[in-house]
């Protein structure tokens, strides 16, 4: 029975996206917004000397800038970034990130297994 469901643990990893976009603390929401937009993203991740350190969402747009009717063109998106960022360990499962999201109340989750990607 116990070789059984292990046949059946999908890892995170095969199910989560491999093209993360990021933008650095000093990009404007514009440009975030934009970058967003051009590649058809709900989030992005805010990259410090090649580290994540923080992340971007529609709802943070919404609640921080949009709402309190904030020109996009000067925030910046260190001050509307959600910070510490949640990781999700590499080998983690489906069901594990599933828990994990539910836990912290979070829609959006980056592997740990992006950071060679969080250099753009």
């Amino acid at each position: 029975m116990a070789e059984g469901r292990l046949s059946e643990l999908v890892f995170a990893r095969e199910i989560m996206r491999s093209d993360v976009k990021t933008a650095r603390p000093d990009s404007t929401v514009s440009e975030v917004v934009e970058k967003m937009n051009r590649f058809g993203i709900g989030s992005i991740i805010v990259v410090q000397e090649r580290r994540p350190v923080g992340i971007i969402t529609e709802r943070d747009i919404l609640q921080k800038v949009v709402e309190h009717c904030l020109n996009p063109n000067l925030c910046k998106a260190k001050d509307i970034m959600t910070s510490p960022i949640v990781i999700l360990e590499e080998n983690s499962s489906a069901s594990d990130a599933m828990k994990l999201m539910a836990d912290r109340r979070i829609k959006k989750l980056p592997s740990c297994a992006a950071k060679s990607l969080w250099a753009s």
